[in-house]
């Protein structure tokens, strides 16, 4: 059975809290559990707290700034690959447990340089790092390049075929 929150989200959907029991004059108390907020843009928010008391003639109020940096832009990802493979946020499985860390650097914006060699394996390196990169799905103009084809002629001798024609 998954951890319910003991946060409760008030009526509106602006306001949460949280019943922390009986606490007795010069006493501390801690909140285990955190509270993840989603601010709608970049700028200056302010949350306000409130501790209410049975036994108190003022509450005890105060307030958090929380400054959000505005975030640079960047190529949405397309492709569920370039999801999976540069994750926003951690991946978590069932038991809570983080199966997959958050990025930690940016992907690619340009596909892959070509090598100089005339070689069928560099030829082909080639071709599988441009597959990982177009698959990525960096922005829509990843599928909108007519340039993400590459010819390789390789002769394929089928035995079976000309061992059937002898017989």
């Amino acid at each position: 059975m998954p951890e319910l929150s003991f946060w409760q989200m008030r009526s509106d959907g602006r306001r949460v809290g949280r019943h922390l029991g009986n606490v007795h004059h010069d006493s501390t108390a801690e909140l285990d559990e955190r509270l993840l907020l989603r601010v709608p843009a970049d700028g200056h928010h302010t949350l306000t707290w409130t501790l209410r008391a049975k036994n108190g003639r003022r509450h005890c109020t105060g307030t958090l700034e929380l400054v959000v940096p505005v975030a640079e832009q960047r190529q949405p990802f397309t492709r569920l690959h370039g999801i999976q493979s540069y994750p926003d946020v951690p991946f978590i499985d069932e038991d809570g447990q983080v199966v997959r860390e958050p990025r930690t650097s940016e992907p690619p914006t340009e596909p892959p340089p070509g090598s100089s060699t005339d070689e069928l394996v560099g030829r082909l390196r080639d071709v599988v790092a441009w597959r990982e990169w177009l698959a990525l799905g960096l922005g829509d103009s990843a599928d909108d390049r007519e340039d993400d084809e590459v010819d390789l002629d390789l002769d394929v001798i089928d035995e079976a075929a000309g061992e059937g024609d002898a017989a």
